[in-house]
Protein backbone atom coordinates (compact mmCIF):
# COMPACT_ATOMS: atom_id res chain seq x y z
CA UNK A 1 0.00 0.00 0.00
CA UNK A 2 1.22 3.58 -0.66
CA UNK A 3 1.61 5.79 2.11
CA UNK A 4 0.73 9.42 1.26
CA UNK A 5 2.89 11.19 4.32
CA UNK A 6 -0.32 11.12 6.87
CA UNK A 7 0.48 9.54 10.31
CA UNK A 8 -2.40 8.82 12.74
CA UNK A 9 -2.78 7.57 15.96
CA UNK A 10 -5.52 5.94 17.93
CA UNK A 11 -6.45 8.18 20.82
CA UNK A 12 -8.93 6.35 23.49
CA UNK A 13 -11.87 8.03 24.70
CA UNK A 14 -12.75 4.45 26.75
CA UNK A 15 -12.39 6.54 30.06
CA UNK A 16 -15.56 8.49 29.42
CA UNK A 17 -16.90 5.20 27.72
CA UNK A 18 -16.41 6.50 23.99
CA UNK A 19 -14.91 4.54 21.51
CA UNK A 20 -11.65 5.07 19.89
CA UNK A 21 -11.12 7.52 17.27
CA UNK A 22 -7.92 7.79 14.69
CA UNK A 23 -6.30 11.57 14.73
CA UNK A 24 -4.07 12.59 12.03
CA UNK A 25 -0.96 14.41 12.73
CA UNK A 26 0.01 17.52 10.53
CA UNK A 27 3.84 18.60 10.23
CA UNK A 28 5.42 18.59 7.51
CA UNK A 29 5.58 14.83 6.82
CA UNK A 30 8.26 12.95 4.22
CA UNK A 31 6.77 12.37 0.49
CA UNK A 32 4.42 9.41 -0.36
CA UNK A 33 6.09 6.41 -0.73
CA UNK A 34 6.14 2.48 -0.40
CA UNK A 35 8.24 -0.72 0.50
CA UNK A 36 10.10 2.34 3.26
CA UNK A 37 11.28 1.05 6.37
CA UNK A 38 10.12 2.03 9.87
CA UNK A 39 10.99 1.60 13.87
CA UNK A 40 10.37 2.80 17.08
CA UNK A 41 13.88 4.30 18.76
CA UNK A 42 13.00 3.65 22.23
CA UNK A 43 15.86 5.53 23.73
CA UNK A 44 15.36 8.43 22.05
CA UNK A 45 11.37 8.47 21.94
CA UNK A 46 11.39 8.74 18.18
CA UNK A 47 9.74 6.60 14.78
CA UNK A 48 12.95 6.04 12.03
CA UNK A 49 11.80 6.43 8.61
CA UNK A 50 13.88 5.33 6.64
CA UNK A 51 13.82 4.52 2.44
CA UNK A 52 11.42 3.55 0.38
CA UNK A 53 9.86 4.09 -3.65
CA UNK A 54 7.97 6.15 -5.38
CA UNK A 55 5.92 5.23 -8.16
CA UNK A 56 7.28 5.90 -11.52
CA UNK A 57 6.80 4.61 -15.15
CA UNK A 58 5.79 1.37 -13.90
CA UNK A 59 8.68 1.29 -11.35
CA UNK A 60 9.84 2.53 -8.18
CA UNK A 61 12.27 5.35 -7.86
CA UNK A 62 14.08 4.39 -4.64
CA UNK A 63 14.26 7.08 -1.89
CA UNK A 64 17.70 7.62 -0.06
CA UNK A 65 16.24 9.95 3.09
CA UNK A 66 16.13 8.92 7.20
CA UNK A 67 13.23 10.79 9.12
CA UNK A 68 12.16 11.12 12.50
CA UNK A 69 8.87 11.74 13.68
CA UNK A 70 8.86 13.19 17.81
CA UNK A 71 6.10 13.55 19.15
CA UNK A 72 3.99 15.08 16.16
CA UNK A 73 6.69 16.73 14.19
CA UNK A 74 8.61 15.11 11.22
CA UNK A 75 12.48 15.91 10.75
CA UNK A 76 14.66 15.32 7.68
CA UNK A 77 17.83 13.63 9.52
CA UNK A 78 20.15 12.52 6.73
CA UNK A 79 20.84 11.46 3.35
CA UNK A 80 24.07 10.07 3.64
CA UNK A 81 24.48 6.36 4.57
CA UNK A 82 22.21 3.44 2.96
CA UNK A 83 22.13 3.81 -1.25
CA UNK A 84 18.66 4.14 -2.25
CA UNK A 85 16.40 1.34 -1.50
CA UNK A 86 12.93 -0.10 -0.65
CA UNK A 87 11.37 -3.20 0.01
CA UNK A 88 14.36 -3.46 3.23
CA UNK A 89 13.38 -3.64 6.91
CA UNK A 90 14.77 -1.75 9.80
CA UNK A 91 14.55 -3.02 13.79
CA UNK A 92 15.91 -0.90 16.79
CA UNK A 93 18.55 -3.18 19.02
CA UNK A 94 18.09 -1.49 22.24
CA UNK A 95 20.62 -3.86 23.71
CA UNK A 96 23.31 -1.25 21.28
CA UNK A 97 20.66 2.14 21.19
CA UNK A 98 21.07 1.13 17.58
CA UNK A 99 18.35 1.06 14.70
CA UNK A 100 19.74 -2.20 12.25
CA UNK A 101 18.76 -1.92 8.68
CA UNK A 102 19.39 -4.85 6.63
CA UNK A 103 19.18 -5.39 2.70
CA UNK A 104 16.57 -4.40 -0.11
CA UNK A 105 16.15 -3.47 -3.43
CA UNK A 106 18.59 -0.79 -4.65
CA UNK A 107 17.74 2.37 -7.54
CA UNK A 108 18.97 0.09 -10.04
CA UNK A 109 17.84 -2.95 -9.16
CA UNK A 110 19.60 -4.87 -7.45
CA UNK A 111 18.57 -6.82 -4.53
CA UNK A 112 21.30 -5.86 -1.76
CA UNK A 113 22.74 -7.79 1.24
CA UNK A 114 24.35 -4.93 3.43
CA UNK A 115 24.31 -3.98 7.72
CA UNK A 116 23.93 -0.86 8.56
CA UNK A 117 22.80 0.83 11.75
CA UNK A 118 21.77 4.49 12.53
CA UNK A 119 22.91 5.72 15.95
CA UNK A 120 20.12 8.31 15.90
CA UNK A 121 23.31 11.34 14.21
CA UNK A 122 24.68 8.92 11.57
CA UNK A 123 24.94 5.66 9.52
CA UNK A 124 27.66 3.52 9.60
CA UNK A 125 27.88 0.13 7.21
CA UNK A 126 28.49 -2.58 9.70
CA UNK A 127 28.51 -5.98 7.48
CA UNK A 128 28.31 -6.41 3.85
CA UNK A 129 28.87 -10.64 4.57
CA UNK A 130 25.86 -12.60 6.52
CA UNK A 131 22.24 -13.70 4.86
CA UNK A 132 22.53 -13.80 1.08
CA UNK A 133 20.63 -10.32 -0.92
CA UNK A 134 17.07 -9.96 -0.16
CA UNK A 135 13.97 -7.47 0.26
CA UNK A 136 10.38 -8.39 2.09
CA UNK A 137 12.43 -9.80 4.97
CA UNK A 138 11.10 -9.20 8.77
CA UNK A 139 13.32 -8.06 11.48
CA UNK A 140 12.94 -7.67 14.85
CA UNK A 141 14.79 -7.41 18.30
CA UNK A 142 15.01 -10.41 20.93
CA UNK A 143 15.45 -8.51 24.20
CA UNK A 144 16.12 -11.86 25.96
CA UNK A 145 18.86 -12.60 23.69
CA UNK A 146 19.98 -9.29 22.80
CA UNK A 147 20.36 -10.06 19.34
CA UNK A 148 18.16 -8.87 15.99
CA UNK A 149 16.73 -11.58 14.07
CA UNK A 150 16.06 -11.48 10.51
CA UNK A 151 13.39 -13.87 8.82
CA UNK A 152 12.18 -14.92 5.38
CA UNK A 153 12.28 -12.56 2.35
CA UNK A 154 13.39 -13.33 -1.36
CA UNK A 155 15.94 -12.81 -4.24
CA UNK A 156 15.17 -12.21 -7.78
CA UNK A 157 14.07 -16.18 -8.00
CA UNK A 158 12.85 -17.12 -5.05
CA UNK A 159 11.43 -16.85 -0.97
CA UNK A 160 13.62 -17.43 1.71
CA UNK A 161 12.89 -19.47 4.51
CA UNK A 162 15.67 -18.78 6.75
CA UNK A 163 16.39 -17.17 10.33
CA UNK A 164 19.40 -15.14 11.12
CA UNK A 165 20.66 -13.31 13.65
CA UNK A 166 23.01 -10.35 14.19
CA UNK A 167 24.80 -9.81 17.26
CA UNK A 168 26.26 -6.37 16.21
CA UNK A 169 29.46 -7.27 15.32
CA UNK A 170 28.37 -10.57 12.78
CA UNK A 171 25.46 -12.38 11.58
Amino acid sequence: ALWYGALFFATSACAQGGPMAWVPLVSSPPSARQGHAMSYDAMRAVVVLSGGGQPFENQLAAIRETWELSESRWIKRSISGPSERYYHSTSYDAVRNATVLFGGVSETGIVLRDTWEWSGTTWIVRATAGPSARYRHALAHDAARGLTVLFGGRDLAARKAETWVWNGAAW
